[in-house]
């Protein structure tokens, strides 16, 4: 597949997109389960983009799918994780098709999968085949939509891949959808950008909320006061006719006074692009605040070259004193476009500092430290836990850093640059009271991680280590203890034990790669079924992280975020239920086609078939693991002989409580 540049005029210039095109195949709809979408090509997903479209399926399994063009089976796939069953069509134009989450292939391609996975002895499977195996033709069933593999509920995610194998968006091809509304601006978001920046007088960021003045028309009613450069993010939330669901954008714009300042596209990314989607979207908003998905209109080092961001696009605004208009585009694959426009007032200078008081009756009022670190810089919240004036300024490393009057009332702010921590001490601040000098200190405990150089912390319990590419930028590693509210655990119906909360940060930071996280077992928790759980807010559940023991006492994992982590143990073995055949029962050999029953467990989870086995008569048996019904199953190919048969099934979690049973059935 080729690529050709399309031209975009503006007052500012030319700016070129790369936009991926299409050969001049004219492609089927891949399935006949609807013409329905839950999820876009581009929206954003842990640590990656979608790379494809989610066709509805109502709930059901067993939609056919087709081949959208001529060409062959070049790879197919199988395991309860990921895309479950997947079939990748090498296709005559040079593109793939992909089809992932199904229930079955088309016979003669499933025959070969059992081969090879008997082969194997094995169910997890990734396999590459010849180009003259398995040939289809346009329009062939390749198989049938499932619910297989890591999902939510049954759909067909289906993708379109360039020559390279990579990701291109389903609709830019001739495939496309009917929708004729209009997406609704929901949230801007204005960034300070460097440790100077204010938005009004604040040093952290601030959301704003757009006025409706029309089906296409958005406005921010009042100027938004800055100073220094700032940045600007924004939440969109698009509809398709007579669908509940909220869709990603396709295209986004920024103009400034004018002049076009950031435009992009969903038409195509690579997969190197994935780890960089937290540099493109708000991290801290989605994934640590929880207020939806953000998109920068803005680059930073790490996002800049994004292939879908148009190569002239910078959105970092250091704006002269006075008003700016700013103007923004968002548009869904069918066209459907709106704007949301403001004004952004620079100011000429900061807001003046907090007043520091000519004296003080008596001892200085008590005030707490709170720290948040942002991309520019480590926000510094005191506040006051009594009466009293606020503090004037903080001391760290010898130097004074005048304070701001904070967003919430009866607090003071300021930030700083991550460089000034060169010390773990911070000493707040030289009160006057009375004829003597007095002050509260604090500390703060953590290591700077710079890239390029590795770096540990201990802090008594707790370790944490990094090769020096955690991070894209250096950022203050630190570690708290933290009390949380744990309704799990009085939710669950078997008890586990729980050691210490730890929040290992910076939690509004991405990473760019693992971190190493080790904690020691407490002595309340039972070591042989310990292992280290990360806390899901969305979902208020404690979740397993693969853990090893590194000795008697100490466990360590990797982790890909700042969380809640803490040790746990249980040991209650996982559920065995809803067999088939039902022990005990007699079957005719006929009626009997499949063995199949359900497994679940209570906290630490299962690692899919490998976590499973099963035997008949002492042979060994080839189960397929549904993780999201929790369901094994082995289809029986040839029938079974008549007489008394036996059953072994053994499961075990992630943290070594087995269960095993031996039901007894009968065939006549």
């Amino acid at each position: 597949m080729k690529k050709r540049r399309s031209v975009l005029l503006t007052g500012w210039g030319v700016i070129l997109f790369f936009i991926a095109t299409v050969s001049a195949s004219q492609y089927l709809w891949p399935t006949n389960a609807s013409k329905t979408l839950t999820a876009v090509f581009g929206d954003v997903r842990p640590r990656r983009y979608h790379a494809g479209l989610d066709i509805r399926t109502y709930g059901k399994n067993g939609y056919e799918i087709y081949a959208v063009e001529d060409g062959y089976v070049q790879r197919v796939r199988a395991g309860s994780s990921g895309y479950g069953k997947a079939i990748y069509l090498k296709l005559d134009d040079g593109n793939t098709a992909v089809y992932a989450h199904l229930e079955d292939y088309y016979p003669e391609l499933n025959q070969a999968v059992i081969q090879l996975q008997e082969k194997n002895d094995r169910y997890r499977l990734d396999h590459y085949f010849k180009e003259n195996e398995f040939q289809v033709q346009k329009g062939q069933v390749l198989g049938h939509t499932g619910d297989t593999g890591s999902l939510n509920g049954p759909h067909l995610h289906f993708e379109i891949r360039d020559a390279d194998e990579n990701p291109i968006n389903p609709l830019t091809t001739n495939l496309h959808i009917t929708d004729g509304s209009y997406p609704s601006a929901k949230a801007l978001e204005v960034l300070p950008l460097e440790a100077g920046a204010r938005v009004g007088a604040a040093v952290v960021p601030r959301l704003y909320t757009p006025l409706r003045e029309s089906t296409t028309t958005y406005k921010i009613s009042e100027p938004i006061e800055v100073y220094g450069e700032i940045g600007l993010a924004v939440k969109i939330s698009d509809r398709i006719d007579a669908q509940p669901f909220q869709y990603s954008i396709y295209r986004l714009t920024l103009d400034v006074d004018g002049e076009r300042v950031y435009s992009l596209a969903y038409d195509n990314y690579t997969w190197e692009e994935d780890p960089l989607v937290y540099s493109e979207r708000d991290f801290r908003l989605w994934h640590h605040l929880r207020q939806g998905k953000f998109h920068h209109l803005y680059t930073v080092p790490a996002s800049t070259g994004l292939s879908f961001v148009s190569p002239e696009s910078n959105g970092r605004l250091n704006l002269s004193p006075g008003n700016h208009e700013i103007l923004i585009r968002a548009a869904d694959i069918n066209g459907n476009e709106i704007s949301l426009s403001g004004t952004l007032k620079v100011m000429t200078s900061l807001p003046e500092p907090v007043q520091m008081p000519s004296a003080l009756a008596g001892p200085a009022p008590q005030v707490s430290l709170a720290t948040e670190q942002l991309e520019h810089g480590i926000i510094f919240t005191f506040a006051l836990e009594e009466e009293g004036p606020l503090p004037p300024a903080m001391w760290l490393n010898g130097r004074e850093y005048r304070l701001q009057p904070g967003v919430e009332e009866n607090t003071a702010q300021t930030v700083l640059p991550v460089s000034v921590l060169q010390s773990n001490n911070l000493v707040f601040p030289a009160w006057l009271g009375g004829e003597k000098e007095s002050g509260q200190e604090f500390y703060l405990k953590g290591v700077l991680a710079i890239p390029g150089k590795p770096f540990e912390l201990t802090d008594g319990p707790v370790g944490l280590h990094g090769d020096g590419g955690t991070f894209y930028d250096t950022v203050f590693v630190r570690i708290s203890k933290d009390a949380i509210a744990d309704t799990a655990e009085a939710e669950t119906p078997h008890p586990f034990k729980r050691g210490p909360v730890f929040l290992a940060g910076p939690e509004n930071i991405p990473f760019k790669n693992e971190m190493e996280l080790s904690l020691k077992i407490p002595a309340a928790v039972d070591r042989e079924h310990a292992g280290i759980f990360y806390r899901d807010p969305s979902k208020d559940v404690w979740v397993y992280l693969r853990t090893q023991r590194v000795n008697d006492t100490t466990l360590t994992t990797t982790i890909l975020s700042a969380e809640h982590f803490a040790v746990i143990s249980e040991t209650v073995p996982p559920e065995i239920s809803g067999l088939v055949p039902v022990p005990g029962a007699t079957y005719h050999s006929t009626e009997l086609t499949e063995i199949s029953f359900k497994v679940k467990d209570n906290l630490a989870g299962l690692d899919g078939e490998r976590a499973v086995r099963a035997s008949l008569d002492g042979k060994s048996l080839l189960l397929e693991y549904n993780s999201y019904r929790e369901e094994c199953r082995y289809l029986i190919r040839e029938p079974l002989a008549p007489g008394k048969h036996t059953l072994h099934i053994e499961a075990a979690d992630y943290l070594g409580n087995t269960v095993s049973t031996d039901p007894i059935f009968y065939l006549k």
